[in-house]
C-alpha cells in the first residue's frame, strides 16, 4: 500500500488520512485480510471426562470400556477434515484418542480403555501428541500449529487407568486336607491383575462344614472341622468393582477340601416317591427311597436297600448319590402285595460288594431309629375302592316328591362300608331337610321336602376292609314350590 503524502497538516488532515487508510483496507482481498491474523495455535488441553468416584475425595481409575475424552482449544475457530488423533501416554503404552467433533475453537477426541491398559500415576499428553493422521486442522486456509507447547499435560493423578480384570488364568486347582477336630489354615490363591478394589467370596453352595470359616479379606480358609467329609469342591470367586455400585464376577477358581474323621452315619431315611393312586403303588411303578448321611459320602459299586413288601423282601438297587444323600429304586412287580405299607428294617442297607465312604472312611450302615415301620401311605398293589361316576348337585322342590340313589363303589378289600354325612365338610352325622329320608341299604334319599332349604354340602364315602376310602361330594338345595328351576340342576 502506497503512503499518502502531504496531507497531514492539521486536525482536518488527520481525518482525511484515516479515511483513505480505511478505504484502502476494504479494497484488499478477504484472504489477505485473514492472513494477517496468523495460523491458529493451541491455547489449552483438558481431559474433560471423569471416572466414577471411589470416595468423597478420590476418583476411581478408568476401567475397561470407559471413555477418556480430551478437548484441545485453539486460538481461533478451526475446521477439521479427515481423522486427526491425539496420543495419550497410559503407563508405558501410547494409545491414540480419535477425533470426535469440532465446535468453534474446540476440537474433541475420545479413547476407549482396553484390557491391559494401566497407569497408576495418571494419563499424560506430550507436546507432540497431536497429529493429523492424513487429515487437516486449519483456519482460512492456514494450517494449525499442532504443538501443544506449555499446554502439554504431565501425569494427571485424577485420571488413573486400570483396564485389567482379575483372573485365575494359569492357577492350578488347589486341594486342602483337614482332620476332624484339629485346627488347620490355608491361604487361597490371589487373582492376577487384582487392584485395591478387588474382593473375594466363596460361592454360596455348598456350605462349609461346621467349624470351618473363610475370611474374604485375607483369603484364609481355617478352623477345626466338626465332622469328617469326603473330598468336596468349592469355588472361590473374584469380584471386580467396575464402579462403587456395579460389581461383577470376574473369574472363579475351583478347589477341593477333604476332612479325615469318624465314619459317616445315617441321619435319615425317607420314601421319596408317591403312588399314582395316592396310597398304593401299582405294578410297574417305582418306589424311590433316599438314605441321608450326616455328611457327604461317595458311593462305588451297587449297594442296595431291602424293602419289606407284605411277607416278602425286595431289594431296591442303588441309583445315584449327591452330597450326603444316596438314592435307591425298586420297580413294583405283579406279585408284590402289601396292604399295610412298605417297611424298611434297621439292617436293610447293605454294600453288595460296593462301598459308601467319606475321606476313605467306610460309612456305618445301620439305620437305627431311622428305620421305617409299615407306612400306610405306601401300600403295594392294594385294591382301592372307587366310584365310577360323580354325583351332580341336586335341586329339589318343596312339596314335590324326589328320589336320589347314590352310586356303589367298585374295588377295594371286603367288606366295603358306606356313610353319608352332612351338611358341611366337618359333619360326622347326617341331617336332611325335613320331609326327606335316608335308606342306607338302598343308598337312597327320597321323600317330599316340606320347605325351602339353602344349599348344603353332603359327602358320600366308601371305606374298604383295610381302611382305604373313596369319597364323593355334592350340594342339595330345596327351592320354594313356585321358584323357577335353575338351569343345569336336577
Amino acid at each position: 500500500m502506497r503512503m499518502v503524502k502531504g496531507m497531514v497538516r492539521s486536525g482536518q488532515g488527520i481525518g482525511v488520512v484515516a479515511a483513505v487508510l480505511f478505504a484502502a483496507l476494504l479494497s484488499l482481498p478477504a484472504t489477505v485480510a485473514v492472513a494477517q491474523l496468523g495460523a491458529p495455535e493451541v491455547d489449552g488441553v483438558f481431559i474433560t471426562s471423569r471416572p466414577s468416584m471411589a470416595s468423597a475425595t478420590e476418583f476411581r481409575p478408568y476401567d475397561q470400556g470407559d471413555h477418556v475424552d480430551v478437548q484441545v482449544i485453539f486460538s481461533r475457530t478451526v475446521t477439521v477434515t479427515g481423522a486427526p488423533r491425539l496420543a495419550l501416554t497410559i503407563g508405558s503404552r501410547t494409545r491414540h484418542a480419535a477425533f470426535r467433533s469440532v465446535s468453534g475453537v474446540n476440537v474433541d477426541f475420545r479413547y476407549t480403555v482396553m484390557g491391559g491398559d494401566r497407569d497408576a500415576d495418571g494419563i499424560s499428553i506430550a507436546a507432540d501428541a497431536l497429529t493429523l493422521n492424513g487429515g487437516a486442522i486449519e483456519a482460512g486456509g492456514l494450517a494449525a500449529v499442532l504443538a501443544l507447547g506449555s499446554h502439554a499435560l504431565g501425569n494427571q493423578s485424577g485420571h488413573r487407568v486400570d483396564g485389567g480384570w482379575p483372573t485365575f488364568a494359569g492357577v492350578a486347582q488347589p486341594a486342602y486336607a483337614f482332620t476332624r477336630g484339629a485346627r488347620g489354615s490355608f491361604t487361597l490363591p490371589a487373582a492376577a491383575d487384582a487392584n485395591p478394589f478387588t474382593t473375594y467370596a466363596l460361592a454360596a453352595t455348598p456350605a462349609l462344614p461346621g467349624g470351618l470359616s473363610f475370611d474374604p479379606a485375607t483369603r484364609i480358609l481355617s478352623g477345626a472341622p466338626e465332622v469328617g467329609m469326603a473330598k468336596t469342591t468349592w469355588t472361590l470367586d473374584v469380584i471386580h468393582a467396575v464402579t462403587p455400585t456395579r460389581k461383577v464376577l470376574a473369574d472363579s477358581l475351583p478347589f477341593t477340601v477333604a476332612v479325615a474323621g469318624d465314619a459317616p452315619a445315617v441321619s435319615g431315611v425317607s420314601i421319596a416317591s408317591s403312588p399314582a393312586s395316592g396310597t398304593s403303588y401299582a405294578t410297574g411303578e417305582n418306589i424311590d427311597v433316599e438314605v441321608t448321611f450326616n455328611y457327604p459320602v461317595t458311593v462305588t459299586g451297587t449297594p442296595r436297600l431291602a424293602l419289606g413288601i407284605g411277607d416278602d423282601t425286595r431289594q431296591a438297587a442303588y441309583r445315584t448319590h449327591g452330597g450326603s444323600t444316596v438314592s435307591f429304586r425298586y420297580e413294583v412287580a405283579a406279585a408284590d402285595v402289601d396292604r399295610d405299607g412298605i417297611a424298611i428294617a434297621a439292617d436293610a442297607l447293605t454294600l453288595n460288594g460296593g462301598a459308601i465312604e467319606a475321606s476313605n472312611v467306610a460309612a456305618a450302615l445301620g439305620l437305627g431309629s431311622h428305620a421305617i415301620a409299615s407306612d400306610s401311605g405306601h401300600q403295594v398293589n392294594d385294591p382301592q375302592p372307587s366310584f365310577g361316576t360323580a354325583v351332580a348337585n341336586q335341586h329339589f322342590i318343596a312339596g314335590t316328591a324326589a328320589r336320589l340313589q347314590l352310586p356303589a363303589a367298585t374295588g377295594g378289600d371286603t367288606p366295603v362300608l358306606y356313610a353319608l354325612t352332612g351338611p358341611g365338610a366337618a359333619a360326622t352325622t347326617l341331617t336332611l331337610p325335613k320331609g326327606l329320608t335316608w335308606d342306607a341299604a338302598a343308598r337312597t334319599i327320597s321323600g317330599a321336602p316340606r320347605a325351602a332349604a339353602a344349599a348344603g354340602s353332603y359327602h358320600w364315602t366308601a371305606g374298604d376292609g383295610d381302611g382305604d376310602v373313596a369319597r364323593l361330594s355334592f350340594d342339595l338345595t330345596v327351592a320354594a314350590a313356585n321358584a323357577p328351576k335353575p338351569i343345569g340342576l336336577t
